[in-house]
């Protein structure tokens, strides 16, 4: 009985996580559409609001189901850049500019780390050894 009361309050915690993740797709959708409100004198209505934000949701839904799958295929646990990449494959611009944002994420990444070891290796060559400080206190 008490594994039948743990699987519901998962499922009611599953449910209010996603009214409330829904909730603030509604919100953000609604404050985008306001910015564009004024920037193209348009008005949107609330129907059109709902409507946009659902599918957003929906869409965001399939996406994870997909990045999971395609993470599971490669037998990993975790979601990486090339799944992302993968998912936007049939999305031609979409794809080229991620790709585009990766190599140069990539590039800065390695750049970082050029940088940390010549630090590294500056300051190992400034401490003096062992051997130099035991000679000058005899």
């Amino acid at each position: 009985m008490a594994g039948v009361d743990e699987e519901l309050s998962d499922d009611y915690e599953n449910v209010v996580k996603a009214k409330r993740l829904k909730a603030a797709v509604h919100y953000t959708t609604g404050k985008i559409c306001e910015d564009c409100e004024a920037d193209f004198e348009i008005k949107y209505t609330t129907q059109f609001i709902a409507a946009v934000s659902e599918t957003i949701f929906r869409c965001s839904e399939r996406m994870a189901i997909d990045l999971e799958a395609f993470a599971k295929h490669g037998k990993r646990t975790t979601i990486n850049s090339d799944d992302v990449l993968l998912l936007a494959r049939k999305t031609k611009n979409l794809a080229s500019y991620m790709r585009d944002l990766k190599d140069s994420l990539t590039a800065t990444k390695e750049e970082q780390n050029v940088n940390r070891k010549a630090k590294k290796k500056a300051k190992e060559s400034e401490k003096p050894t062992a051997n130099a400080t035991d000679e000058s206190n005899m």
